[in-house]
């Protein structure tokens, strides 16, 4: 199938999203030449041809991914089962939103957005999938439009303890010290 899995769209005071859940032919087909590419195939042969999971010391630290995909690169780590306690790692500072990087999820500010991507990301740990997002948003006034890319990743009991994920703007620069400029 290529193309819009799931549509949300979503609206709070003068907050809104929109969230779309994309095939991954459509992200083949976006991503080829991009980091979230190369992130992807590094995901890819590190589950070394089986339907396994890649273990999370092949992403314990952004020198082992590919270059292009570093700057890009952020994770979540998921030990625990509330997901109100899922930790930020590498956040990205993407437009105006801030830096999140060590903030459990439940303390994001932006309740709209926290609930939808704890949703995101459950589905993505309990489906043991990557999963490929095209997300536009206004929060606060401010408005960015991205794609992100989430990988799950095990622990060496083959749980999912961190999902890794890359994001590329769409349409609009980011900020000179975000790490999309890195």
């Amino acid at each position: 199938m290529y193309g819009i899995l799931r549509r949300q769209y979503e609206e709070s005071g003068t907050d809104q999203q929109e969230r779309l859940m994309l095939s991954f032919d459509k992200m083949f087909s976006r991503e080829r030449d991009t980091a979230l590419g190369d992130l992807f195939s590094y995901w890819r042969l590190k589950c070394a041809g089986t339907s396994n999971l890649p273990n999370m010391n092949e992403f314990s630290s952004r020198s082992l991914l590919p270059q292009s995909a570093r700057r890009f690169t952020s994770w979540l780590e998921t030990e625990t089962s509330n997901p109100l306690g899922f930790v930020l790692r590498n956040h990205p500072k993407l437009t105006a939103f801030g830096d999140h990087s060590n903030h459990r999820l439940g303390e994001l500010t932006f309740k709209m957005n926290a609930k939808a991507i704890i949703k995101e990301y459950l589905y993505c740990k309990s489906l043991q999938r990557p999963l490929y997002h095209e997300i536009e948003q206004t929060v606060e006034s401010n408005s960015r439009h991205f794609v992100r890319l989430l990988l799950p990743v095990v622990d060496d009991s083959g749980d999912v303890t961190r999902l890794v994920y890359a994001v590329r703007l769409i349409g609009a620069a980011a900020p000179p010290d975000s790490p999309a400029n890195s």
